[in-house]
């Protein structure tokens, strides 16, 4: 029998989204009269089986409220009962009285949320994304991270941990000439990175396009403090399809293609083929070639990421059918393609073009000239019609 006269009734279960709401009605003939006899609380008691016993308790309701809002997972079935404790803490009948008809209640799950708000709500799931297939935005929670697909199912970026890393932030894409990621200030910086002890921002290209992307009306980067590291810079550079240039080959301005203000010249390039030509601009690093999607509404020629100066007006395929897109170094360390036609090289021999097309070779004296491609970094013998590639320290500025 129960210590307090107190009784609960009408208790009924709702699903909510990710928990189920409790609701019932007391009756308390104490009320206003014995103070110490009248209504404390009700406690609420949830089981994952219609067995009280294997239950716990799961919140209470204080006197007036007659309410509780269990979370749970979208999905989970519990089956509950309420009891109501006094104020001097003896206890009521059980509601319901049988500890096997525990009133059931399953948490709703999210499945479409139509011109509607959720508010104040913890929505629990493995899974949540904005469609199904295709291009979609998945909020994982296995793997606790935001996944972005693209329309061919492939997981483009994510922001989360890296694959094998402690990186907070990583993003990739397979689609032609688009950025991973692109970040736009009025004002203050349009990407910024910090970390402690390893890199800030990284970024990866395996296509020989640009792994970070700057753009500014002064610096397109700017280090606040520290050093650049390695440093090796390059330019970008119109070669004719018909060329037959090398990977580490000496290449020369055969002209200029278009400006794009005064920090930004695109040029035509080729192997240089006369001994100590003044046109050389540095050594050949990559070619591809020049597709009509590289350009924009404006003329301009974007690679992957490396910015090409303003082209003419119409110029798109024109372009793209005569031209390779490449990429030389121009300051820095690097390697370079050399010869022997003007003798054996040793370390700290500057380099200049030779009648060997697009080699190297040892420059008659060690004065830096407008003719300098570079300076070797390795020892090497050579015959005139031999050629290799050694380290080097490029001098084209």
């Amino acid at each position: 029998m129960a210590d307090s006269n107190i009784t609960a009734a009408s208790l009924a279960a709702t699903a909510g989204t990710g928990s189920v709401s409790l609701q019932w009605s007391v009756t308390n003939p104490n009320e206003g009269g014995l103070q110490y006899l009248d209504l404390a609380l009700v406690e609420v008691w949830a089981s994952a089986s219609n067995n009280r016993s294997l239950g716990s308790k799961v919140g209470e309701a204080a006197k007036g409220q007659n309410t509780f809002v269990h979370t749970l997972a979208g999905g989970t079935l519990r089956y509950y009962w309420v009891r109501p404790k006094n104020t001097s803490g003896s206890y009521g009948d059980w509601h319901p009285l049988s500890a096997t008809a525990g009133v059931s209640g399953t948490a709703g799950e999210v499945t479409s949320i139509d011109g509607g708000t959720v508010t104040n709500s913890i929505v629990e799931a493995s899974t949540f994304r904005t469609a199904e297939t295709g291009a979609r935005i998945q909020i994982d929670g296995d793997r606790q991270q935001i996944e972005i697909y693209n329309a061919d199912e492939d997981l483009v970026a994510y922001m989360g941990l890296a694959p094998g890393t402690s990186t907070t932030f990583y993003a990739s894409r397979d689609d032609s000439f688009q950025p991973s990621i692109s970040g736009q200030s009025s004002s203050g910086s349009g990407v910024a990175g910090y970390s402690t002890t390893g890199d800030g921002v990284e970024g990866t290209s395996v296509d020989g396009g640009a792994g970070v992307l700057g753009s500014g009306v002064t610096f397109a980067f700017y280090a606040q403090s520290g050093i650049y590291g390695p440093f090796t810079g390059a330019h970008d550079g119109l070669l004719p399809i018909s060329s037959q240039i090398e990977i580490g080959d000496v290449v020369e301005t055969t002209g200029i293609a278009a400006r794009n203000g005064i920090s930004d010249t695109l040029r035509y390039v080729d192997r240089a083929s006369v001994p100590r030509s003044p046109a050389v601009v540095g050594v050949l690093v990559s070619r591809r070639p020049v597709t009509v999607d590289k350009f924009d509404s404006d003329g301009m020629m974007t690679s992957r990421g490396s910015l090409f100066a303003s082209l003419p007006a119409g110029a798109s395929q024109e372009f793209a059918n005569e031209f390779d897109h490449v990429v030389f170094n121009g300051v820095g360390e690097g390697q370079i393609n050399v010869c022997g036609r003007n003798g054996n090289i040793r370390r700290g021999d500057l380099l200049v073009s030779s009648d060997l097309p697009g080699k190297a070779m040892r420059q008659d004296d060690d004065i830096l000239r407008s003719m300098t491609v570079a300076k070797a970094d390795e020892d090497i013998d050579l015959g005139p019609d031999e050629t290799a590639q050694i380290a080097c320290i490029y001098h084209c500025g």
